[in-house]
């Protein structure tokens, strides 16, 4: 799959960005996997509407194996209600989760010296539909949505 992702973006270049228009043959968990091929091992700040279980087990794995050092995820509310058994799961591999009214698909992938932001319509499950996004490797954009989410996650509900 990275390899796809690869041939479709190319090169992932520092204080840069790049779109992306998906077509459905790969997912925004493969996205992330991709990034951290390029990136230092990174904490992780995910916002998303929904998640996957085949998208928990493949932060799992990117975290056992140490590229990802932290993560942490603020969802919809709604997660209670439509996938309270993954929330079980999900809750041993996140660090922290939290909960408030939201739709946005945002990555924080925060490390010393090559932050990153992916912007995305996708959420955190297997895509089959046309997605878009944007990758960004300035640390203005992080700077901006870190702090911004930081202080929506101070304010959410703990799971």
């Amino acid at each position: 799959m990275k390899e796809l992702i690869k041939r479709e973006l190319g090169r992932l270049n520092m204080d840069a960005r790049k779109y992306f228009l998906s077509d459905g043959a790969w997912s925004l968990f493969e996205l992330v996997d991709f990034c951290l091929d390029r990136l230092p091992p990174s904490g992780l700040f995910i916002t998303s509407f929904s998640l996957s279980e085949e998208s928990v087990r493949h932060l799992l794995h990117l975290k056992e194996t140490g590229r990802i050092v932290s993560l942490k995820g603020l969802f919809d509310p709604s997660l209670r209600k439509t996938k309270t058994p993954l929330l079980y799961f999900a809750a041993e591999v996140f660090d922290h989760i939290r909960f408030t009214p939201n739709h946005s698909k945002i990555i924080l992938f925060d490390n010393p010296d090559h932050p990153a932001t992916i912007l995305a319509s996708a959420n955190l499950g297997r895509n089959r539909r046309l997605e878009c996004g944007v990758i960004d490797t300035t640390r203005q954009t992080f700077d901006f949505y870190s702090s911004k989410l930081q202080s929506l996650f101070e304010n959410a509900t703990p799971l």
